[in-house]
């Protein structure tokens, strides 16, 4: 089979980047006027309605059927339960700083992934997480105190979100690495929306959100927690694995681009420093810098 170019798959890999990005942009408008709650309810049963026809169209129906109860469960870990912390992080920390902060999650995957798979971390894995974590620790040492306050919280919130993502991934490896991902994916919509239901309809907006809101909120859901997905399967097809996991680290570039253009916040050298260095231990657990894996992408 003949190895997708380079000009096959960058302008899907920026695309999905800035949609991805700009879904933290999108949370942080919406959040005030629906709720943590209803933004993540929302945003997951939109998206749910843009994945549907393609799981019909791929006859990937029965798998989720067949897988039901699995799928169905971790669907709280990769949609119900870090979506909805996401939410109620942006309440109180920048679009900026939760998008940094999301890209630790192979950290936390490779973490639990050594727990539970029994995968080994090698030294220069080990040496990777320390720098993550540091760079976490850097990153949030002016909003974390020892008295638990919002932006405590939120912080921690969105390190909810980084764990349940982890956890998921290695769920997925462990028991559905079979299942096409469209019916993971749907399926895991359709189980987080259900569960999300009773508790959105008890927590309704006291007043009718604005139109601006309901904007960004269809944004949300149909593009950035819908057609996003089906961007990433088409971006992993053409150029691997590898390439779909840099995704993670142009995030935050456009995150905090959105956020410090639309939103007014504050970006400073310590900020983009702590990143980078998150970004690099990060890049040294996935194994980024493995020669053989780094260069298994065609450049062409």
């Amino acid at each position: 089979m003949k190895k997708s170019s380079y000009h096959d798959w960058i302008g899907i890999f920026f695309l999905l980047s800035a949609i991805w990005g700009g879904a933290f942009f999108f949370v942080k408008i919406t959040v005030f006027e629906f709720g943590f709650i209803g933004t993540s309810f929302l945003r997951i049963f939109f998206g749910m309605l843009i994945l549907l026809p393609g799981l019909f169209l791929r006859n990937h129906f029965k798998q989720l059927k067949n897988h039901w109860k699995k799928i169905f469960f971790i669907g709280l870990f990769i949609a119900a339960i870090p979506w909805t912390t996401y939410s109620f992080a942006l309440q109180y920390i920048s679009a900026g700083l939760a998008s940094i902060i999301n890209a630790t999650t192979p950290m936390f995957g490779a973490i639990v992934a050594s727990i539970w798979l029994k995968e080994k971390l090698n030294y220069i894995k080990i040496f990777g997480l320390i720098l993550g974590f540091l760079g976490i620790f850097m990153l949030s040492h002016d909003d974390i105190h020892l008295e638990i306050d919002n932006a405590t919280l939120g912080i921690l919130a969105a390190l909810v979100s980084t764990t349940c993502y982890g956890f998921g991934a290695c769920y997925i490896k462990k028991y559905l690495s079979t299942i096409p991902p469209v019916a993971t994916s749907t399926g895991s919509l359709i189980s987080a929306s259900i569960v999300l239901l009773p508790f959105a309809l008890f927590y309704m907006p006291d007043k009718i959100p604005s139109i601006s809101a309901w904007g960004s909120i269809f944004f949300l859901g149909f593009i950035c927690s819908g057609y996003a997905y089906f961007l990433y399967f088409g971006l992993v097809k053409k150029a691997g694995a590898t390439v779909g996991l840099l995704v993670t680290f142009l995030i935050p570039v456009f995150a905090i681009l959105y956020g410090f253009v639309f939103l007014n916040e504050k970006v400073t050298l310590w900020m983009l420093f702590s990143a980078l260095i998150i970004v690099f231990g990060t890049s040294l657990v996935i194994g980024i810098f493995d020669k053989k894996k780094f260069f298994n992408i065609s450049l062409n």
